[in-house]
């Protein structure tokens, strides 16, 4: 079995083949062609059929895409995507990460796809698998565009969505630099205000976290879209692991990155943490062991809680 993967920029560093370029490029202008056009029915024949069974709400998330991109198009630059390819003895298995700029007569546009090209062993894998969409405007920062993707690879398609990647990065930023107002300001408002003790938690977390960063893993994630009465919302249940100079952490997070009826629903609303003591082989176990501490997704911060 052949497996070969080539990537480029924005966390995808490497060669990739001219051919790669040219047939992400007129996939991407498949795509805008119809989102132009309003085309619901031409974007939805883009999208793996497999998939559009796993999703929901996916006529409403056409609508929402409509809406949310506005000018005509003008251009975007070559696609550079990330590919991997699979040949087990003939059978081929091949996608791309698509990652790219678009510019229009009103905004700037980031789009990020997975994008199966060929699938022999399901026709039906083919096509778009996850679709995201984020205005510059809306970017919470000048690099993010090339670091982050909004849904995490979600199946299905989103908008304006800010990706769990971005927060973890900045919450453990403040955590390691002591940093309270800044550690406080990404929980959601609504969360603090339903939180009995909150101040004191968050000043149990600085003292329970010691040490200088090592260095740290993700280890699992799951992404959450509902609708009610029109209304949208979206949680990102994602964990992680930090090793430190002196002990090994898990933390689990539970995250609002979009809530259509009430801003102050966004932001996180739960963290769960433990702590253990470093050792090659505990670690080696607990890496391999999805972490979300006792399952509530109790308010708030949770220190050393163990399943």
């Amino acid at each position: 079995m052949l497996s070969i993967m080539m990537v480029g920029c924005g966390g995808f560093g490497g060669l990739i083949f001219d051919s790669d370029t040219s047939v992400a490029a007129k996939k991407l202008d498949s795509l805008i062609e119809c989102i132009e056009k309003k085309d619901d029915e031409g974007v939805k024949a883009l999208f793996a059929s497999n998939k559009l069974a796993d999703i929901d709400d996916f006529n409403e998330s056409i609508q929402e895409l409509f809406d949310y991109y506005e000018g005509e198009f003008i251009s975007h630059p070559n696609s550079t995507p990330g590919s991997m390819k699979d040949n087990d003895y003939g059978t081929v298995k091949e996608y791309f990460y698509i990652r790219n700029v678009v510019y229009t007569t009103s905004d700037t546009y980031y789009f990020t796809i997975l994008w199966y090209i060929r699938d022999d062993t399901d026709k039906g894998n083919e096509g778009i698998w996850s679709l995201d969409v984020l205005r510059l405007e809306d970017a919470p920062s000048d690099n993010y565009l090339y670091c982050f993707t909004g849904s995490d690879w979600a199946t299905g398609i989103h908008v304006g969505v800010i990706s769990s990647d971005y927060y973890y990065d900045l919450f453990f930023n403040y955590l390691q630099e002591g940093n309270r107002n800044g550690l406080k300001s990404l929980f959601a408002a609504n969360a603090i205000a339903e939180t009995d003790n909150f101040d004191e938690s968050l000043d149990e977390l600085f003292l329970y976290y010691e040490g200088e960063y090592w260095y740290g893993n993700w280890k699992d994630s799951e992404f959450q879209s509902s609708r009610d009465k029109g209304e949208k919302i979206i949680f990102h249940n994602f964990g992680h692991n930090e090793v430190t100079t002196k002990h090994s952490y898990d933390f689990a997070f539970r995250w609002c990155s979009q809530d259509t009826a009430d801003d102050g629903n966004i932001g996180l609303w739960s963290v769960y943490v433990r702590r253990y003591e470093y050792d090659e082989e505990t670690y080696s176990e607990t890496l391999r062991t999805p972490y979300w501490g006792d399952g509530l997704w109790t308010n708030g911060i949770n220190i050393g809680v163990f399943e």
